[in-house]
């Protein structure tokens, strides 16, 4: 199990799977909110990079400029505000409330059983040394049981501790609830009456919430690649 756990090791960071996940999942954020910062013009991206600096960028965010600019145009007249202004809100807004709120809920489960796993090992351990101190039941058999399961649960406690800990699940699940809530807070604003330049400042300040959390996701999981610890 130790020359697999170190095979394992070995074929992620050969493969850069870390990496590339982070990588997938930035990219599949930019164009996921590109769709909707493209239909209501509320921001253009950047073009005016250098042929240096667009080499030195990460391959994601390489592809993402190669793709912005051939994206369709779309023309927008000031009596469809309203229908756009829906539009944001139904599928993206409220979806990426419904995506927080639930990643809260996920990490927040994990967090707990994690927690539950940690305590049911540790009271296991405790009964097991009493009953190893007061030799019930009798027998070497026995004995030799609970001298095992005594060295053998508090490193399973240890593992598991390790997995919580390494997760950062309360922190994704307080970033998640902190999104969801500024989101719901742009959500529940009053229309202002149909102007289109109403909604671009809509769709904008929602893309701030949503690159604030992606950095910050990205500050978080950027140190969790694999490890080996023995």
């Amino acid at each position: 199990m130790l020359l697999l756990l170190i095979v394992a090791l070995w074929i992620g960071r050969r493969g850069q799977v870390h990496e590339r996940w982070m990588g997938y999942r930035s990219l599949a954020e930019a164009f996921r909110s590109a769709l909707f910062l493209s239909v209501s013009h509320a921001a253009e991206v950047s073009e005016d990079q250098d042929e240096g600096a667009r080499i030195r960028a990460p391959w994601f965010q390489r592809a993402f400029s190669e793709a912005w600019p051939q994206r369709p145009e779309v023309s927008l007249r000031e009596g469809e505000a309203g229908d756009l202004r829906e539009f944001l809100l139904a599928a993206w807004i409220n979806d990426q409330i419904g995506f927080h709120r639930s990643t809260a809920r996920r990490s927040e489960g994990r967090r707990q059983l994690y927690t539950w796993i940690v305590y049911a090992l540790a009271g296991v351990t405790i009964t097991v040394a009493a009953l190893h101190i007061a030799h019930v039941p009798s027998g070497e058999g026995w004995a030799r049981a609970f001298e095992f399961l005594a060295i053998m649960l508090p490193g399973f406690g240890a593992a598991v501790t390790g997995l919580r800990e390494h997760g950062q699940h309360r922190l994704h699940e307080e970033r998640s609830k902190r999104t969801a809530e500024r989101l719901e807070l742009l959500r529940r604003q009053p229309d202002p009456g149909g102007d289109l330049d109403d909604v671009r400042k809509l769709a904008n300040a929602t893309q701030r919430v949503i690159v604030e959390e992606n950095l910050n996701w990205s500050g978080v999981v950027e140190f969790q690649d694999l490890e080996l610890v023995i």
